[in-house]
């Protein structure tokens, strides 16, 4: 029982970890987004579109 508390504890803090990185990174991201010229960001937006339909 107590292997199972520890396993799941161990599962939401992970989680939990996770969950606050994807926030720092998307915040950094977004930074680095708005301080670029428009056309850096057309061709980012381009870039982004292009791996997204690779995963598709």
């Amino acid at each position: 029982m107590k292997i199972a508390l520890i396993v799941a504890g161990i599962i939401v803090a992970l989680a939990v970890g996770f969950a606050m990185w994807s926030k720092i990174a998307y915040r950094r991201w977004r930074k680095r987004f708005d301080a670029m010229p428009p056309d850096e960001q057309r061709k980012e937006q381009e870039r982004m579109y292009k791996v997204q339909q690779m995963e598709a």
